[in-house]
């Protein structure tokens, strides 16, 4: 077996060789005029391919799906090197396969460019844009060329949302662009609520007299995006029967996410507290209790924005607390401990599951725990299928796998009850 050089050079050589036959069966030239030929039309740049002659809505729409595969690209470089595949820079690109993969996708990226160039030249010469887009230059010409082209959609804040991030779509057929404002915006307030601070409160699910609901008041006004979050966040509180089934990963990705709430929300409930108090002390702002204020405002201090000792930053004692936990669970992984007379219990139940995901077995579980709570309520509910739906989620956690196996998963059985 020859060295990759080797090999890749004999690729070489039979690509210019099918190249040179590919001219002489179409032209019937000799074989140095074809070679000649080969050479120069491998060797022209897309910069000199003369565009074609297409249907206008064929050019814009070959275009746009050319921008998205550059931010599908995009985003592999990015999960990458998120992921410990690529470095960060590429000047420390080392060989090997990561080194292998950066070029590939360096390569990738430079043809996808020179594509999309020529498919704007081609769109210009389809009558669908008045000039070719310069995309530095951006004048009014190459701006409006660039709108027509790659719109901005009604539910993205910019293009760069486009197909390769969560809730990105290309443009529908005679989709163009749409000016942002309120309405497209999601963060950007539509309305007021008016009049002074109501003596009652809002609440997402509760009720009272003086309680109203939130979904009937806050939305379009500018505390819309915290109830929103909230509704997030009452998610997964709702989803309680279902933590049995989390991964170890699962934990401590909900760690994570705490971590910057914890980070986020105080820092929300300042800019807020700060402002009542600078427009009372302005007297913009009457009826506040300033003793009461003070206070509170103290306390959130203590517990969020505490200035350390060297008084260079401060200490969010929230956030450290949260970020203590996440340290803690660190490297933790699932594993199956001996369990006598389990098995006997999962060959009744585990066969029936076997190819399920573990998301699917993750709901199974979480519908067998409320059904048993519900039960409880009137007479003791048996929880013996619940344990066994955990337990073959463990398995599947402390294994890797993809799809639950129940003969694999009564053999580890075995070795747990005998270890």
């Amino acid at each position: 077996m020859g060295s990759p050089l080797e090999d890749t050079q004999m690729s070489n050589s039979h690509s210019k060789r099918n190249a040179v036959d590919a001219v002489r069966a179409t032209t019937g030239a000799g074989h140095t005029e074809a070679r000649r030929a080969a050479s120069a039309a491998r060797q022209r740049p897309m910069s000199d391919v003369d565009p074609i002659a297409v249907p206008a809505p064929v050019a814009v729409s070959v275009a746009q799906h050319l921008r998205a595969a550059g931010f599908h690209i995009a985003a592999v470089h990015q999960l990458g090197r998120d992921n410990g595949v690529l470095p960060q820079f590429r000047s420390d690109m080392v060989t090997g396969p990561a080194a292998q993969f950066g070029t590939a996708l360096s390569q990738v990226s430079s043809r996808l460019t020179d594509l999309s160039t020529w498919s704007e030249r081609t769109a210009h010469r389809s009558g669908a844009i008045t000039c070719v887009p310069e995309h530095l230059s951006r004048s009014a010409d190459s701006e409006a060329a660039l709108r027509i082209l790659y719109p901005e959609l009604p539910d993205d804040a910019g293009g760069d949302r486009w197909c390769a991030k969560a809730g990105g779509r290309m443009p529908l057929p005679g989709e163009g662009h749409v000016e942002p404002s309120s309405d497209t915006v999601p963060w950007s307030a539509r309305s007021l609520l008016p009049g002074a601070a109501p003596e009652w409160t809002l609440s997402a699910h509760g009720s009272g007299i003086n309680v109203r609901s939130a979904g009937d008041v806050v939305p379009g006004t500018p505390s819309a995006a915290i109830w929103d979050a909230n509704e997030h966040v009452h998610r997964y509180l709702s989803s309680w029967m279902s933590r049995a089934g989390d991964s170890p990963a699962d934990l401590a990705a909900a760690l994570d996410g705490l971590v910057a709430l914890a980070s986020a929300l105080p820092k929300a409930i300042e800019m807020v507290s700060r402002e009542i108090a600078r427009r009372s002390k302005e007297g913009l702002l009457e009826g506040v209790d300033r003793q009461r204020l003070a206070q509170s405002a103290a306390k959130l201090t203590a517990m969020t924005a505490e200035t350390a000792e060297d008084r260079v930053g401060q200490i969010n004692h929230l956030r450290g607390a949260v970020h203590g936990i996440r340290r803690a669970v660190t490297g933790a992984t699932a594993v199956l401990p001996p369990a006598p007379g389990m098995r006997a219990k999962l060959e009744r139940i585990a066969p029936r599951f076997t190819g399920r995901s573990a998301a699917q077995l993750r709901t199974e579980l979480g519908e067998e725990a409320f059904l048993q709570r519900q039960i409880s309520r009137a007479r003791p509910g048996d929880y013996s299928r619940h344990d066994l739906l955990e337990r073959m989620l463990t398995w599947m956690h402390a294994t890797g796998a993809t799809e639950y196996d129940a003969a694999a998963h009564l053999a580890a059985e075995n070795k747990a009850v005998t270890a």
